[in-house]
């Protein structure tokens, strides 16, 4: 696994600036505790297009044709160690049954959020990602991002 500062290492650090001080005489309080922010790294892979028809009320032109893009997006502060097997689960029957889930719900509701599929996903997901012996898999947040929606002109029947 990739290495990052932790907090343990923070403590030390600490200590250690303590023990410098103290032996200059400069005194504890001008010893400033560091602060660890852990950053994760963050993955994206495009999944698919979700496609639907919007209508509204209107006499001559009640329908157009609307798309969005949909990604899933993967955090952890590991994460480039796990890349391939984020692939390899994605592309996995259980996982790929998935992914096509939220496509379809996000088309079907006029461009809706999947939350429900989108849960379903991470169950199959971390199953597959455990089963590669993964054991800190459910530690990897996942969420969907959509982006580049675009609606055509209404037209009628």
């Amino acid at each position: 696994m990739a290495s990052y500062f932790s907090e343990k290492d923070s403590e030390q650090l600490y200590k250690e600036l303590i023990e410098v001080a103290r032996s200059d005489n400069t005194g504890e309080e001008s010893v400033v505790k560091p602060f660890v922010i852990i950053l994760p790294d963050r993955y994206r892979i495009f999944v698919g297009r979700a496609k639907w028809k919007e209508v509204r009320i209107h006499p001559f032109k009640p329908f157009r044709d609307c798309q969005v893009d949909i990604y899933l997006v993967f955090s952890h502060p590991n994460l480039n160690d796990v890349k391939s097997d984020i692939i390899a689960c994605c592309r996995s029957g259980a996982v790929a049954s998935a992914i096509a889930a939220i496509i379809a719900i996000i088309g079907g509701a006029g461009g809706g959020t999947g939350a429900v599929s989108l849960e379903a996903f991470k169950t199959a997901f971390y199953a597959c990602m455990y089963a590669k012996g993964i054991t800190w898999a459910s530690e990897i947040d996942v969420n969907l991002e959509t982006e580049n929606k675009s609606c055509g002109d209404w037209y009628g029947l």
